[in-house]
């Protein structure tokens, strides 16, 4: 299938203005073997930078759509075909995005666990250095360019595709927002108390 054909089909799975996890977990799997030939087929035997991690390469299921988003943001030492770079580029945005959604089960247990604990205790101060680069780092671009201000959409948009936009409802990812706010405001909190 060309790559036109696919990001075609990807705007398909848009309802009301929004995609949906679900859908767009379903184009990540279908997909995938276009990905992972495509980046085989323009990484040169020396250039480690184009090669996708082992783990991803290997995985046979989705357990993690987490890659080392370092590597994606290198600069390749070959000429790529403009089409194919902004389908990659695209594809690793929503492994991102997917890999942000996975987490949601895990958010959903940080914020009942420090629901019920005293809000005066120095356990917050652990939970706030447990989640620290969790909050700050790894979703430092969600929390920042991707969630909209009043926390109801996330917007996505692609400098190769810039006719359209990919924006999913935040209610998709309720644990997530949840998980951020408290944190911000209990981060900033404690900083100032410690001032």
């Amino acid at each position: 299938m060309a790559i036109s054909n696919l990001i075609s089909d990807f705007k398909t799975l848009e309802k009301d203005g929004f995609y949906s996890m679900v859908d767009i977990e379903s184009w990540i799997q279908k997909t995938r073997h276009v990905y992972l030939e495509l980046r085989k087929n323009i990484q040169d035997e020396h250039c480690l930078i184009c090669k996708p991690s082992e783990a991803y390469l290997n995985s046979g299921t989705f357990k993690s759509f987490e890659l080392d988003i370092r590597e994606l943001e290198k600069p390749c030492c070959n000429q790529w075909n403009s089409y194919e770079e902004a389908f990659l580029d695209f594809y690793e945005v929503m492994v991102r995005l997917m890999g942000y959604h996975q987490k949601e089960t895990y958010l959903q247990n940080e914020l009942e666990f420090i629901e019920d604990i005293d809000k005066n205790s120095g356990v917050i101060v652990g939970w706030l250095k447990k989640n620290e680069k969790l909050a700050l780092d790894e979703f430092g671009s969600f929390w920042c360019e991707w969630l909209n201000e009043n926390f109801e959409t996330i917007s996505l948009s692609f400098l190769h595709f810039k006719e359209f936009n990919v924006c999913i409802k935040g209610e998709e990812f309720v644990n997530t927002i949840q998980f951020l706010s408290t944190f911000d405001k209990l981060y900033w909190e404690s900083i100032l108390v410690d001032k």
